[in-house]
């Protein structure tokens, strides 16, 4: 069996096909906390689960690579752009509170689609082939900047490490 067979691309979604088609105005980078005991309250560089908030004029959909090697699609009903927000009692925290425009025409569905096959064909890997590698991809795909995973300056085990322990990369409160 090939590997495409093994890990295909697939997509969860939770919207209409009316949000699906929605054209993508602007995207954020997020990240939130890894729901693994001991890391609840630490969004690091690598420490960390990382998606986009697509917004368009049918709404604000959160749209990330899953551990399950699926692509989810969920509407984010209380997103307000640039802010930091709770979704599904989970803390999110932007990359960068700068919106990142489309260098061309892109829907929800094909920006989902794209980051289902960049990620297609291998098991998801917590270091290696994961959530930052589909979010940077496929943000990229569509010209839009976000921080790439493979630029590190530390060894990304040791990146690990430093998020551990670091104070600045505590999770912040908010209040829903």
């Amino acid at each position: 069996m090939s590997d495409m067979a093994k890990y295909p691309a697939k997509i969860e979604s939770f919207i209409t096909v009316n949000e699906l088609e929605a054209l993508i105005v602007e995207c954020y980078a997020v990240r939130r906390n890894l729901l693994i005991p001991s890391t609840t309250e630490i969004i690091g560089d690598v420490l960390s689960h990382s998606g986009v908030v697509a917004v368009t004029h049918k709404g604000d959909f959160l749209i990330e690579f899953m551990c399950d090697n699926i692509v989810y699609i969920k509407k984010v009903d209380t997103y307000k752009k640039g802010e930091n927000f709770v979704f599904e009692d989970l803390q999110f925290i932007h990359d960068d509170c700068d919106p990142q425009i489309p260098s061309r025409e892109v829907t929800v569905r094909r920006f989902a689609t794209s980051m289902a096959y960049f990620m297609q064909g291998e098991k998801f890997d917590t270091f290696t082939h994961n959530c930052h590698m589909a979010r940077y991809s496929t943000m990229r795909k569509y010209g839009m900047k976000s921080n790439n995973p493979r630029k590190s300056k530390v060894n990304i085990f040791f990146q690990g490490f430093i998020d551990y322990f670091s104070k600045s990369k505590k999770a912040p409160k908010i209040d829903p």
